[in-house]
């Protein structure tokens, strides 16, 4: 079983930040783009980060690093919550 050990968040910037993928990396070295806005839908699968990278910095995407104002907002409906956060003894572990 693979086992994801890390993930970053890439934003189209023209775009406001409305559009972003999920890149997340695997413990046998695969890494995929995933699409929040198509229930996580897999955009890509790539076999090393320079091409993952490349591949979204291509298409105007920028990697997001801690909190991105957003200079031209734009309307947005709300996102469905689809869990909880709760109290646990492991952080960032949601239930």
């Amino acid at each position: 079983m693979r086992r994801i050990i890390w993930f970053e968040v890439w934003a189209e910037m023209s775009s406001g930040g409305d559009e972003f993928v999920v890149l997340r990396g695997y413990d046998d070295g695969t890494i995929e783009a995933l699409d929040p806005h198509q229930d996580n839908a897999v955009r890509g699968t790539f076999h090393d980060y320079t091409q993952a990278a490349s591949s979204f910095a291509d298409d105007e995407f920028q990697r997001v690093q801690g909190r991105v104002a957003i200079t031209h907002p734009v309307e947005a409906e709300p996102l469905p919550l689809t869990g909880s956060a709760s109290t646990s003894t492991r952080p960032g572990t949601l239930t």
